[in-house]
């Protein structure tokens, strides 16, 4: 399993896990991953964005979010999935999957060789890309979109 962060600065945190990610997991990810290098690189001026998987809207999660990030944007309940981080994901899959891992521990090691790699600029086109993400959903009165 995998959890990655990004921002304007590029990548933000990445942690690799085996086992299930429940929400006392994601709050230590978040706490030992996103957090510093949140800080580190935005100060208190930035914004959280997940969508409202169990784990993320669980009472364990939203206090440690309350206590612990300057701002945290509400996502719909029954939005298309418009978070930037799935077009990533779907992205370092293809990557990845190009060099056939054999095994585990090849697996990892390509994974993270594919997220160092990753360009700021590249990523900032998943940010700027939002204003038309959602005039498209708009426009197909919240229908599914291509992106």
């Amino acid at each position: 399993m995998a959890w990655g962060a990004i921002g304007m600065h590029g990548t933000v945190g990445l942690c690799l896990f085996q086992g299930i990610m429940d929400a006392k997991r994601y709050v230590y990810i978040l706490e030992r991953n996103l957090l510093p290098a949140a800080q580190n690189y935005y100060g208190n001026d930035w914004r959280f964005v997940h969508d409202n998987d169990p784990k993320h809207t669980a009472g364990v999660t939203k206090n440690f979010l309350t206590i612990n990030v300057p701002s945290v944007m509400k996502w719909p309940s029954n939005s298309p999935d418009l978070n930037p981080m799935e077009n990533l994901w779907a992205c370092l899959k293809k990557k990845v999957e190009k060099e056939h891992p054999a095994n585990l521990k090849q697996l990892e090691k390509n994974f993270i060789h594919e997220w160092v790699k990753l360009d700021k600029n590249w990523l900032n086109k998943f940010f700027t890309s939002m204003k038309f993400r959602c005039e498209a959903i708009i426009a197909s009165n919240g229908d599914h979109i291509n992106y």
